[in-house]
């Protein structure tokens, strides 16, 4: 996969501060969850933002996964969860405390019989750091929308009698050295697509679909012809009559319906991680 020449930069002023309140108060954290979006592990894996965290035990969690091809959930370092699952909760303390099972032993010999142990949740925008929080915590402390950037600033807030987590701003890379990157974190939701042509998002995941997926894309549209895009286009805007005036195909209705499908992974399940990408 080519590199784009020209670089996106989309690090906000909240995120500056974030990173440097994190740095900060690190050394009082036990633990850092690092949320990932499991339909794009590498793309949502932010080593800008792990290399603060590099003295403090990690876990990486995975959201979404009932979204993402299961052919692809084979990393073992990373634990796939979805938080609609009945078991969400006792599954992801039992991740937590197996990796913090050392530390509170130790706590507990010099007499603490209920360590006071404190995590940070991080990742990028919109992967679902908030929702995760609000889930383990049975409330809406945390604030919650399905939009890049909505967590401004670091939150804390406790879940038990002796664990608090962090929930942080969503923090992405200084700079998209990848277009198709950029797409990716369009469609799933953690930058903001208004920043990027809608026809370029959509192209690249039908491009990216009739490669990996051609089957299941092929079945759902009932699409029988070669695959081109703009053919593909003019088959979507005739098939679901997006027609604008002057008897002229509505490509822009087109786009933003097949934008909404790949968002949601309704086509079908997938993982992003199938294309490599250059170094």
């Amino acid at each position: 996969m080519k590199k784009n020449i020209k670089k996106i930069n989309w690090f906000a002023q909240h995120m500056h501060r974030a990173m440097h309140e994190i740095k900060v108060k690190l050394k009082y954290c036990d633990l850092v969850v690092n949320v990932l979006d499991a339909r794009c592990i590498r793309a949502t894996m932010n080593t800008e933002l792990l290399k603060l965290t590099k003295n403090t035990p990690l876990v990486h969690i995975a959201l979404k996964s009932s979204l993402a091809d299961a052919d692809f959930k084979a990393v073992p370092s990373i634990s796939y969860l979805d938080i609609a699952q009945c078991d969400f909760c006792a599954r992801f303390k039992s991740i937590i405390m197996e990796k913090l099972h050392d530390k509170i032993a130790k706590l507990k010999t010099k007499g603490l019989k209920k360590p006071q142990l404190t995590i940070f949740v991080v990742g990028l925008p919109n992967v679902g750091k908030s929702s995760l929080i609000n889930r383990l915590s049975r409330s809406h402390k945390a604030i919650v929308q399905n939009t890049p950037g909505v967590t401004r600033n670091l939150q804390l807030i406790k879940i038990s009698d002796c664990v608090a987590i962090y929930d942080t701003p969503g923090i992405l890379y200084n700079t998209l050295d990848h277009i198709k990157v950029s797409y990716i974190l369009a469609t799933v939701g953690c930058i903001n697509p208004a920043i990027l042509p809608i026809d370029k998002i959509v192209e690249y995941n039908c491009n990216f679909y009739f490669k990996f997926y051609e089957k299941e894309i092929r079945e759902y549209f009932n699409f029988k012809l070669k695959y081109e895009f703009e053919k593909f286009i003019d088959f979507i805007c005739q098939k679901y009559f997006l027609i604008s005036h002057g008897n002229k195909l509505d490509l822009r209705r087109a786009y933003m319906m097949l934008f909404k499908l790949f968002k949601d992974s309704t086509i079908t399940k997938v993982s992003y991680d199938r294309e490599e990408f250059e170094e």
